[in-house]
């Protein structure tokens, strides 16, 4: 090996390191980008660069390794000791020669089998990733930047800009002695440059609300890296099988004929015929074939477009699908039902299928989507306090409580209360309104309107923003929003019969219903402060049925009677008869009801009835008494008062021994005889024996003291 030629192999190994260095870094920068802003067709072109970094990484450890034994072969020839010491025999015991031979073979192994390996697993993972994202694009829409549109921008063109000046010197690079091994792999910076540059005409039309350049850049890219990732799994696949020629040398790790075809200064055909002549070992295009196959490309183009004519006119349509026809644009009437029909070549005829039996479904509300797309974040609840939508919350006005749209005016600077109203107050809700939709009739909805989704869409928005605006926050937070979505329903398919969209609403259904996210934790107090009331009232209510019932022993005979209580106050408050075809009970049947009920309050009605009926009884028997006491106080009016005090004598001194002394006026003569009474006082000065000597001096006789006297003998 010469000094030029091993510099020249020395420096393109670097450069091809620096390459697959420089790739890495964008790989990272490039998702960082569409972390930051979400741009679809950033994380194809990460993937990309991956696989190309880690191909031309291959590259480059093949040509250091090749540069490493082609030099020590060169050292053999020169020093054998020397070359065996580099090789870690420093007892010159192994053939240096042998070790050489060893580790071409090793370079050789790593080249047929490791290539194939890496360029299988980076083709699957550019297969993979980009059938991924064209799936998620299919069933969820394109995604587009949400965020940071303007440093994406930036970004996209600082990374086109240097990827072009890398190209640039990769270009001037490849004229040098290594320059085949580089300019193979010039393709990947081509594509590099046209990410950028899409990515940036992406950027630049979201700035103005254009969403078609992002979307071309997401699928081509998403295009670019199936398309290659299908190249290197076929190279691999074929690197397997094609013929062990030693005179031909294979194309390095990071060579596409793909990329070569489309950037590179050779054409497709070229590109072609190279790769015909490498995979079977000769010269292919030297021999009759191509010539033969020339000969026969007219005809087997016309076949092969009289083929595609004919196919164009054969409409298959699966279960659940219809079609309509429509012929220069105009709908021709007739529905195409599940089977094989025939219709016009195209452009004549033009069939639109559509699967009538799927249910789609929109959400409109606070955060945008396109048809079918998802509008929360994957892993994230739904609260209150936090963000949990892809896009930025779009909140709507709702009407608010009723407490605050009636009241007046709050108070003037002077304190004093104002006639005017309050001015109009609205309150503000976020949420999303999912509707779910089928397609009633194929034919009004082919030829309704250019675009029957979006429009169907516009109707949903206005009849929920029209419907949300006539409830109470306080309502859609409660029990009000099956009643509002219900309603909701009914208007949009109204509107949809009035344009004839020939759309049928399924259902519709509002979820995450919640207040501004500034407002949440008022609103957890305010409900809080609500479920403690109703707690309150319905502990009130238990304790009050409790006492009611343990008072009377039932509900509703409780509730009769005292309503008959305030019915008969009120009544006799107006000074107004009771009627007698009052459906409450009267005054009368208050005590029946209480009679019949049990509880505290019947036991101490019948106790009240018992001392009330005891104690009448017991005074009509003192008042019949006195009556009597009267009638002898008329008879005896002179003997009642000495019977009287008797008797209460006797009942009041039962038990004591009693005296009686007569006055002197009444010239009595009293005579005791305590023979047989032992204790007491024991002296007196009248004799034992006592006699009343009626009558006396000055005593006169009347009919009265006879009487006096004719009582006193009985």
């Amino acid at each position: 090996m010469t000094n030029d030629t091993s510099k020249a192999s020395m420096c393109a190994t670097r450069f091809v390191t620096i390459g697959a260095a420089l790739q890495f870094a964008l790989a990272v920068a490039w998702l960082s980008v569409g972390r930051k802003t979400g741009a679809a067709g950033c994380f194809p072109g990460a993937v990309l660069a991956i696989a190309g970094g880690a191909l031309w990484g291959h590259v480059a450890l093949m040509l250091h390794w090749r540069r490493k034994v082609t030099g020590l072969e060169a050292d053999l020839a020169r020093k054998p000791d020397v070359t065996a010491n580099r090789w870690g025999d420093s007892d010159n015991t192994t053939d240096p020669a042998l070790l050489i031979k060893g580790a071409r073979e090793w370079a050789e192994l790593m080249q047929r089998i490791g290539q194939p390996v890496l360029s299988a697993l980076a083709g699957g993972t550019l297969l993979y990733t980009s059938r991924s994202l064209i799936g998620d694009m299919s069933s969820s829409g394109f995604p587009i930047a949400h965020s940071q549109t303007v440093a994406g921008l930036v970004v996209s063109a600082v990374l086109a800009l240097l990827c072009f000046a890398v190209l640039v010197f990769m270009s001037h690079v490849a004229r040098s002695g290594e320059g085949p091994r580089i300019r193979d792999g010039l393709g990947w910076w081509h594509v590099h440059v046209w990410a950028g540059v899409l990515l940036c005409a992406g950027f630049a039309g979201q700035l103005v609300g254009w969403h078609l350049p992002h979307r071309l850049a997401a699928t081509v890219a998403n295009v670019a890296a199936a398309l290659i990732g299908i190249e290197l799994l076929a190279g691999a696949v074929l690197g397997c099988i094609r013929p062990r020629s030693k005179s031909v040398e294979p194309p390095p790790a990071f060579s596409s004929r793909l990329l070569v075809a489309v950037t590179g200064a050779e054409g497709l055909r070229a590109g072609i015929v190279d790769a015909l002549d490498y995979q079977f070992g000769f010269a292919v295009s030297q021999t009759t074939l191509p010539r033969l196959a020339g000969r026969a490309a007219g005809p087997l183009f016309i076949g092969l477009g009289s083929v595609l004519v004919l196919l164009s006119c054969i409409v298959i349509v699966e279960p659940s699908e219809h079609a309509v026809i429509l012929r220069f644009g105009r709908y021709r009437p007739g529905l195409l039902g599940p089977g094989l029909h025939l219709k016009a070549p195209w452009p004549v005829d033009v069939a639109v299928v559509e699967n009538t039996g799927r249910i789609r479904r929109t959400h409109v509300g606070s955060h945008s989507a396109e048809a079918g797309q998802d509008v929360y974040r994957p892993d994230v609840p739904i609260l209150w306090a936090n963000l949990h939508g892809l896009s930025e919350e779009s909140l709507m006005i709702v009407a608010p409580p009723a407490d605050i749209a009636g009241g007046s005016a709050p108070p003037d600077s002077t304190g004093s209360p104002t006639d005017r109203k309050r001015p109009p107050t609205v309150s503000l809700i976020g949420g999303d309104v999912c509707v779910e939709y089928r397609i009633r009739d194929l034919g009004l909805y082919v030829r309704s309107f250019r675009d029957p989704e979006a429009t169907f869409r516009a109707v949903a928005e206005t009849a929920a923003s029209r419907e949300l605006f006539r409830h109470e926050i306080d309502s859609l937070l409660g029990a009000g929003r099956n009643e509002a979505a219900e309603r909701m329903a009914a208007s949009i398919q109204d509107e949809v019969d009035d344009l004839q969209l020939g759309i049928e609403v399924l259902h519709v259904g509002m979820s995450g219903i919640h207040p501004p996210q500034q407002t949440a934790s008022a609103f957890h107090d305010t409900v809080i402060a609500r479920q403690r009331r109703e707690t309150s009232i319905q502990n009130a209510e238990s304790h009050a049925t409790h006492l009611l019932v343990e008072a009377f022993g039932d509900e509703q005979r409780a509730k009769d009677l005292l309503a008959s209580m305030v019915n008969s106050e009120t009544q006799s408050r107006a000074d107004v008869p009771e009627q007698s075809g009052n459906a409450l009970p009267s005054a009368g049947s208050q005590e029946a009801l209480l009679e019949q009920g049990g509880g505290r309050v019947a036991g101490i009605f019948a106790d009240a009835l018992a001392y009330r009926w005891g104690r009448e009884l017991e005074e009509a028997g003192k008042a019949e008494r006195f009556r009597r006491e009267i009638a002898l106080l008329r008879i005896g009016p002179t003997m009642y008062p000495v019977w009287r005090t008797m008797t209460t004598m006797e009942n009041g001194m039962r038990n004591s021994r009693k005296y009686v002394l007569l006055s002197q006026r009444d010239r009595s003569v009293l005579r005791f005889n305590f023979a047989g009474f032992e204790d007491g006082v024991g002296w007196l000065d009248e004799a034992a024996e006592f006699d009343i000597q009626r009558g006396g001096p000055g005593r006169s006789s009347s009919p009265e003291t006879d009487l006096d006297e004719e009582m006193y003998d009985r």
